[in-house]
């Protein structure tokens, strides 16, 4: 009934109108998910609604609502695959037919990692339903759609500040039982929140990169940076830092833009003041925020342990190079200091660990090629900068912790990469671009192409 409603009300929708509707629902997803899933501790009751949140099936289901919805807008698995170049088609199939050994052939088989390895072919059918339904885009479209992501992630805000001011303080036992790394609505834990919010931060920077006034104008755009980078530095993910650094060297030095000094005052001014007023608002717990001297000292102090998670993940690779052993399988395999992680903090470790040499081979190679294809898009058109920036800013970050884990970081991936190549491919390497996403080269030749009149 959902679905029926859904494809109705797009139906009457031009495709830019239908794109922006489902770009502005994607983006009130954070507040979709912080009403359903509301905690104080490490998970949500009953058991089975945690199971739910654990197995990221809420948005699973978001996935395959857009997957059917472009089924109806022409969307052919077969035809898309036939598009793709023959070394991705390659590595895609190959990735398909191992992927899943660990999970089937060691784990045991284990409900939870058949399930978390289910979710494979769901983000891949997500990206390429996305790639479909996106009309090809101009400055204006992809300011807009920026936009919207970065409101609907303000707009999460008022929601996480009720949670944690009415959180169950009144006695000491009580204020002891929260978990409050745990306790964000919505979000797994707050290195989660804190990635998510270092991508869109970052989409936040490109977009005000060479016109300060791209975000609403001055004002707006400097209460959204303020927020944006308060909230991250309130996080106290590092992950974060690091992507976003990342993105920017890569783009000043990689790709030699420049940006406006006024933009470098807006955005240094911006995180300078919200990164000091979010360390005013920290809860109790060491985990948030950012400090000159560390809680601990030492690597494991300065890493939080991704060394030795690190180690222990290889080790086990060793073990069984060729199959891995299984999707999440590092939950029950690694237990470091009391505590057990999902994944070790590092994705080409985490596949490795999980799916083995082959499928983590053919998985690097398709990330690799998709991130070439997003630098070769129109360096001339300026508008696609924030989205190459957000792509930068989330693979550095899956280098140090668990970008391709979680569902929703992988959705976000798949929207900023399906936006970025739906734009004109640059005129200098059209004929590199053509021979990377085919597809992509052509279907722009004419402003009515069968997707963007879907």
């Amino acid at each position: 009934m959902v679905y029926r409603a859904a494809r109705g009300w797009i139906e009457q929708l031009s495709s830019s109108d239908r794109w922006t509707r489902l770009v502005a629902s994607l983006a009130l997803l954070p507040i979709a998910a912080g009403l359903t899933f509301r905690t104080y501790s490490y998970g949500v009751h009953p058991s089975w609604f945690e199971v739910v949140r654990q197995l990221d099936l809420f948005y699973a289901a978001v996935e395959i609502a857009v997957v059917l919805l472009a089924r109806h807008r022409g969307f052919s698995y077969a035809a898309t695959f036939r598009r793709m170049p023959r070394g991705a088609r390659v590595a895609l199939v190959l990735f398909l037919a191992t992927f899943w050994w660990g999970t089937v052939f060691v784990t045991g088989p284990m409900p939870f990692s058949l399930m978390r390895a289910a979710l494979w072919p769901i983000h891949l059918l997500f990206g390429a339903a996305l790639w479909h339904l996106c009309p090809s885009p101009d400055a204006d479209a992809v300011r807009r759609w920026i936009m919207l992501l970065v409101a609907g992630s303000i707009a999460y805000l008022p929601l996480l500040a009720v949670h944690f001011l009415t959180a169950p303080t009144g006695s000491p036992a009580a204020l002891e039982a929260i978990v409050w790394t745990s306790a964000l609505p919505g979000y797994l834990s707050v290195r989660h929140f804190g990635i998510e919010w270092g991508a869109v931060l970052t989409l936040a920077i490109g977009l005000v990169w060479r016109d300060p006034r791209a975000l609403g104008g001055v004002r707006l755009g400097f209460a959204a940076l303020l927020l944006l980078g308060g909230a991250v530095c309130w996080s106290g993910t590092r992950a974060a830092l690091f992507g976003v650094a990342g993105a920017i060297a890569l783009t000043i030095v990689g790709r030699r833009h420049l940006p406006r000094p006024a933009s470098v005052l807006l955005v240094a001014t911006a995180l300078l003041l919200g990164g000091a007023v979010a360390q005013q608002l920290l809860p109790p717990s060491e985990s948030f925020g950012f400090r000159i001297t560390p809680p601990a000292t030492g690597v494991g102090g300065f890493t939080s342990g991704r060394v030795d998670l690190w180690v222990a993940a290889l080790h086990l690779f060793r073990a069984r190079p060729l199959t891995g052993w299984g999707e999440g399988s590092m939950m029950w395999l690694v237990n470091w200091h009391g505590v057990s992680f999902a994944h070790p903090h590092n994705t080409p470790i985490q596949m490795l660990e999980s799916w083995g040499i082959a499928a983590t081979a053919a998985a690097l190679y398709l990330i690799a090629r998709l991130w070439a294809a997003v630098q070769r898009r129109d360096r001339a058109r300026e508008n696609i900068l924030p989205l190459q920036m957000a792509l930068d800013a989330l693979l550095i970050m899956s280098l140090v912790d668990g970008v391709f884990y979680h569902a929703r970081l992988v959705m976000l991936v798949a929207l900023v990469a399906a936006v970025a190549l739906s734009a004109p491919a640059a005129s200098a390497a059209a004929g590199k671009t053509a021979r990377a996403f085919p597809r992509a080269a052509s279907r722009r030749s004419a402003a009515a192409s069968p997707r963007s009149g879907s």
